[in-house]
């Protein structure tokens, strides 16, 4: 599901957040579809597009839903701990999971 938010961050133009709670391919496939740049997408701790209001409108035409800043930042770090290529796994939970399971089991 794509996740846009309800708050705009404020500066010359109201700029909104979305993201997917699926996968950056879904992601991706949507900005595409509805017109966005790959260059307007940001790769980071919380993976997302920054979308003025006539893009936040289209998206939610097209099935988006609206979300709280909380479920979007949560969304987009499980999609960015869920992308292979893009993640340093060194500092992963679950690797570290692993590395003291190996310590504590033979």
């Amino acid at each position: 599901m794509i996740l846009v938010d309800c708050n705009p961050i404020k500066g010359r133009r109201c700029w909104y957040i979305m993201t997917s709670d699926e996968s950056l391919e879904e992601l991706h496939a949507f900005g595409e579809r509805i017109g966005l740049k790959r260059a307007w997408y940001r790769n980071g701790k919380h993976p997302h597009y920054g979308i003025v209001d006539s893009f936040r409108r289209v998206a939610i035409e097209q099935g988006a839903r609206e979300a709280s800043m909380r479920e979007i930042v949560a969304a987009a770090a499980r999609i960015r701990r869920g992308d292979e290529g893009e993640r340093n796994t060194d500092s992963l939970p679950e690797k570290q999971g692993r590395q003291l399971l190996s310590v504590v089991l033979p």
